[in-house]
């Protein structure tokens, strides 16, 4: 994010000093409802950043596009109170100040706070920025959860879903464990829904040629002790998932991303989105590797899978 150069950075020290001295100005609280509801700087009016409608509220409060705003956010790592001021300069609005470390540093100075929460700060991880998962055990709701898959060849491609039959998952001491298991026969082409070569993908899918579902109905992934990532942020990929696929009756290691998240309501998401070599696990029809003038049953090896589950 670019810095305008009409956006100019004020100090707490500097504000306070406005402050004392009853200078006429806006002084605009970025954050969250709720979050202003806890604490906020006095005198300060919230116009949340992230709605849609912040420049047109802002218009609400400050009609003039020359009067002294002041827009401040969480902390010096949170962009939100310069993400406010660009909106604003965009605007037009020609004086308008970022607070310089925001909520946090006018903390930190000793300066007073006003709200329900006063001065207390939340606690471990107050901003909500990092995933922390408590210890338990979560039945996978098969209902809601979903696996899409994808295959290619030069010309086109191929998706559609996989049925899970059963799973589980376990947090111990933030390291997650557990199993999936899915029905090899449930496979359905969404790609091809409607069309007459849709059960012909399916059958040929079923077929010896590729999945062998009558011999190898069920494939399964163990989930061995998996650790999150140094700073799990809980818009990204946060744990790195050790996996044990068996497939076709072959056991191999599947190492993946995923992003998990736990609900105020202690459910378990899990979102992930990764590629599987099938030739791993003996599914090597159409592959270059294995068999020469392939013609139009060229087959890229790769299988993109998207994983959703929730945990009860």
């Amino acid at each position: 994010m670019s810095t305008h150069p009409a956006a100019t950075q004020l100090s707490v020290e500097e504000l306070h000093r406005w402050q004392g001295e009853e200078r006429s100005f806006v002084l605009i609280d970025t954050l969250l409802a709720d979050h202003f509801r806890q604490r906020h700087l006095p005198g300060a009016v919230n116009v949340c950043v992230f709605e849609v409608s912040f420049t047109r509220q802002v218009q609400a409060l400050v009609a003039g596009k020359e009067d002294l705003v002041v827009v401040y956010g969480s902390s010096p790592r949170s962009l939100d109170g310069q993400l406010a001021a660009e909106k604003l300069v965009l605007k037009g609005y020609s004086r308008v100040f970022v607070l310089s470390g925001g909520l946090e540093a006018w903390q930190l100075a000793g300066y007073p706070l006003e709200g329900e929460g006063g001065a207390e700060s939340g606690g471990a991880d107050a901003s909500g920025t990092l995933v922390h998962l408590d210890d338990g055990s979560y039945r996978i709701d098969t209902t809601a959860s979903t696996v899409h898959w994808t295959g290619r060849n030069p010309t086109t491609s191929h998706f559609g879903t996989i049925n899970l039959v059963r799973g589980a998952l376990v947090v111990r001491d933030r390291l997650l464990s557990g199993s999936l298991e899915v029905e090899m026969d449930s496979l359905v082409s969404t790609s091809l829904e409607g069309s007459e070569l849709a059960p012909v993908l399916i059958r040929h899918l079923q077929s010896y040629d590729f999945f062998h579902t009558s011999r190898y109905p069920t494939a399964r992934l163990e989930i061995r002790p998996s650790e999150p990532l140094q700073t799990p942020y809980r818009t990204a990929p946060n744990y790195t998932i050790n996996g044990l696929l068996e497939l076709k009756g072959v056991k191999a290691e599947q190492q993946f991303m995923a992003t998990l998240l736990q609900t105020p309501e202690q459910e378990l998401l899990l979102e992930a989105h990764f590629d599987l070599d099938r030739t791993r696990w003996q599914v090597i029809y159409g592959s270059s590797r294995f068999f020469e003038h392939l013609g139009m049953h060229l087959i890229s090896d790769l299988i993109s899978i998207q994983l959703r589950l929730v945990g009860r």
